[in-house]
């Protein structure tokens, strides 16, 4: 955090413990903008890590107001994470592989190409509580871009779990950042 108490989103949030980091509930805002087609969307609504034998299911849901439509939406994935792995495998919610996630730096660069069409994302976490991703796609039929912000429903400094298991008393709340990894500095985003 700044001075001001804010989020210094010019700098990068190591993450040790992708699990312990994942965990739980998070609030979304995600801007959708269809380049083809000149259109600008927005959904808000919750997503979820829930614990499974190999890691989680993420499951998301919210509003979608995306041109004339409105509606409710979902979205599933799954995160297979090893015990002692800092990385993720993501599938699809039919067990498809879709990209490999590691945030150990705090920014994660992933891709996944589709037939014609490639998928092209970023990671950037900004402390325990607050994350963004970030992807562009283009295809045949396709080019938009999808800007999502994730923040925490229940802030680690307020969940002991969260923050025994992390072992760092930094988060969006600490605005000395006392104990905090060293930041990466950002370059400006991909997309």
């Amino acid at each position: 955090m700044n001075a001001a108490g804010r989020i210094d989103r010019t700098v990068a949030y190591p993450i040790r413990d992708l699990r312990a980091f994942l965990a739980g509930a998070w609030r979304i805002v995600r801007r959708i903008g269809d380049r083809r087609l000149g259109i600008v969307g927005r959904l808000e609504g919750c997503a979820t890590f829930a614990p499974t034998a190999r890691g989680f299911c993420y499951d998301e849901s919210g509003t979608l107001q995306f041109g004339a439509y409105r509606g409710s939406v979902t979205q599933r994935y799954l995160f297979d994470i090893e015990d002692s792995a800092p990385a993720a495998k993501i599938c699809l919610a039919d067990g498809r592989p879709f990209y490999v996630l590691d945030l150990r730096s705090g920014v994660a660069n992933v891709a996944h190409d589709c037939g014609a069409d490639r998928y092209r994302g970023r990671y950037r976490t900004f402390c325990a509580d607050d994350w963004t991703l970030t992807w562009r796609v283009d295809g045949p039929r396709k080019r938009y871009s999808i800007a999502t912000r994730y923040s925490r429903d229940a802030p680690s400094a307020l969940n002991p779990q969260i923050e025994s298991i992390d072992r760092r008393r930094d988060t969006c709340t600490n605005p000395l950042g006392r104990g905090r990894p060293p930041a990466m500095p950002l370059k400006g985003d991909m997309l």
